[in-house]
């Protein structure tokens, strides 16, 4: 329960101060709390609890310090490129960051500050990405444009793993390259949040993940997490392990129930234009047809091939 606020205050000036405080220090709170939790030194935290200026390798130091704390990794040098430019800008004058835009300024054209953003990322990676954070699996933050030029020269299938700059409860992505007519093409998916994830497993998702255009059999595009690991090599350890059940209908099996299991696989459409090429027109490997086979109703893979 709050406090009576009380009816007058002796000048403007106070009431606006009253309330720059009151707004300040909630957040303030819930950032030591954040840090004090993960053993945070005291240096760092005077940062944090103190309206002050810091210089971008005071504030790296932290950003790293922190991710290390709750995994157990913590920031190279291409990601803190990353954050240090969207903190400061491409082509920054002053290393100088104060508080407010770290903590309480919205960034660029988001509704929410640089914190909260990287607090929601800390989030989704201790819930379900831990362990692929821990592998070095997700490349985590990295911009648009960087992403374009480490992929254009690469295997078609090849992707990797960044997250969502616009979603403040933190999300995750991925992002492949194809060729068409000699020139890469890059594709992104919408990105995943907690409640997808809560759902199915990030390594189930790229999996099982499919795209799907008019008159043609769903495919995977996703081959090789960069720069050059087989997709199952990277991800294979973590896939979910299909386990014994009985036949739906089968009373003297156990816990049967009458329904017919179910696997959730996420599926893009896209424009026939993109199956143009004679490599996106190859038959799908044993391997492939017979999982797909699992996964798709009964009849419709023969409506398929006749």
């Amino acid at each position: 329960m709050s406090a009576p606020r009380e009816s007058g205050s002796p000048t403007g000036h106070s009431r606006r101060g009253g309330a720059r405080s009151t707004a300040e220090g909630p957040q303030k709170k819930r950032i030591g709390a954040t840090l004090c939790k993960t053993n945070c030194t005291k240096e760092n935290l005077s940062f944090f609890l103190s309206p002050s200026v810091a210089r971008w390798p005071q504030v790296m130091e932290v950003l790293s310090w922190q991710f290390s704390s709750v995994t157990k990794r913590g920031l190279h040098g291409d990601q803190l490129n990353m954050l240090e430019e969207k903190l400061l800008g491409p082509n920054p004058t002053d290393d100088c960051i104060p508080w407010t835009k770290f903590c309480k300024e919205n960034l660029n054209d988001k509704t929410f500050p640089f914190w909260l953003w990287i607090e929601g990322i800390l989030e989704l990676i201790k819930k379900h990405l831990l362990c692929l954070w821990n592998d070095g699996c997700i490349m985590g933050f990295i911009s648009k444009e960087r992403e374009r030029m480490l992929l254009k020269d690469k295997e078609p299938g090849t992707f990797l793993l960044r997250f969502s700059e616009s979603s403040k409860e933190g999300a995750i992505t991925f992002t492949w390259v194809e060729r068409s007519q000699n020139e890469p093409v890059f594709h992104s998916v919408e990105p995943y949040t907690k409640k997808e994830l809560s759902a199915v497993t990030f390594p189930d998702i790229i999996r099982n993940y499919k795209v799907m255009a008019a008159e043609n059999i769903p495919e995977n595009p996703l081959k090789f997490l960069y720069p050059d690991t087989p997709k199952d090599v990277a991800f294979g350890r973590y896939y979910s392990r299909p386990t014994d059940v009985s036949e739906p209908m089968d009373l003297d099996g156990p816990k049967a129930t009458g329904y017919i299991k179910t696997e959730l696989i996420s599926v893009s459409e896209v424009h026939p234009s993109r199956l143009t090429t004679a490599d996106s027109l190859l038959p799908m490997s044993p391997d492939e047809y017979a999982h797909l086979e699992r996964l798709v109703p009964e009849g419709l893979m023969d409506s398929y091939s006749n």
